[in-house]
């Protein structure tokens, strides 16, 4: 899982931020953890200098689910695609209403079986999500998206130095917020056609 190193930037030399040799990068990002300071993690900075610093966590299994990301996307996608296409088989054509739904569904898959998971893709489904749900169930959905915002926020930046100390509750939260993104995305694909079609009236 990559995770932004927003809290790191703050402590990285000066001319580290404005630009300087590749080495120099690696040097000073990686002391702390030969330091003993973090726990040792596979990890790279982004480059161009100035750009973002980033690590990449592994834990067990790290290797293997990041070869099995883009199969999973593409099934994640698959899936969509598919409850797509039954909704417009039993109704002859998708609905306008049916777009921000199946749209926030189409992101949320992206989301979920990428490699990268950045806070500002929820922005992305902002829109979409109370524009794609309606009635009590369209509440409900609303409910889980923003809880799953609320913890975005838990995560980075309050608990993000315990998410990179792998320590209660970083790692909790991120675990519960991406259950959630999951459970928005079955909720996005299940919504009722006619729930959307009586809210668009």
């Amino acid at each position: 899982m990559c995770v932004g190193l927003l809290s790191l930037s703050a402590g990285l030399p000066y001319d580290l931020r404005e630009g300087s040799n590749d080495l120099a990068i690696y040097r000073e990002a990686g002391e702390p953890v030969l330091r003993g300071e973090l726990p040792y993690r596979d990890f790279f900075i982004e480059y161009p200098p100035g750009s973002l610093p980033a690590f990449e966590v592994h834990g067990t299994g790290g290797g293997l689910a990041t070869s099995l990301s883009p199969l999973l996307t593409l099934g994640l996608l698959l899936i969509t695609g598919l409850a797509m296409y039954g909704e417009y088989r039993r109704s002859g054509g998708l609905r306008a209403a049916s777009f921000p739904q199946y749209g926030a569904a189409l992101i949320l898959a992206f989301m979920l079986g990428s490699k990268v998971l950045s806070p500002q893709y929820m922005i992305w489904l902002l829109p979409l999500v109370p524009l794609g749900a309606g009635g009590a169930a369209g509440a409900a959905v609303c409910a889980v998206f923003l809880t799953a915002c609320l913890l975005t926020t838990q995560v980075f930046p309050t608990h993000y130095d315990d998410l990179l100390a792998f320590r209660y509750p970083g790692p909790e939260l991120l675990l519960v917020r991406n259950l959630l993104l999951v459970a928005l995305w079955v909720a996005m694909l299940a919504l009722p056609a006619a729930a959307r079609e009586k809210e668009a009236s």
